[in-house]
């Protein structure tokens, strides 16, 4: 969960198998988390969901499944990685 003025960074992570509310829940104003080179996979019901007012950017991350049907939310996801290989820290 990333909430209200959160800024995390977030890198070479592997985000699997969570449930419930899913692999990441953004939420609230003033949210500047840095989430890159991380893998999202398998998470239901969504990879992430996003419930700030403004976009997320969460490109050059690894998706396991197409982002447009994972993501819930102003989230950006361009580029978009298919495989771990292809991050940086794998």
């Amino acid at each position: 969960l990333v909430s209200d003025q959160a800024a995390p960074s977030l890198r070479c992570c592997r985000i699997s198998r969570n449930q419930g509310m899913g692999g990441m829940v953004l939420e609230g104003e003033g949210l500047a988390p840095r989430i890159t080179a991380n893998f999202f996979e398998e998470n239901t019901p969504f990879d992430v969901q996003c419930f700030a007012p403004g976009p997320i950017d969460m490109g050059g991350n690894g998706w396991s499944r197409d982002p447009a049907q994972s993501v819930l939310g102003n989230v950006l996801t361009a580029p978009v990685l298919r495989d771990p290989s292809e991050l940086p820290c794998w």
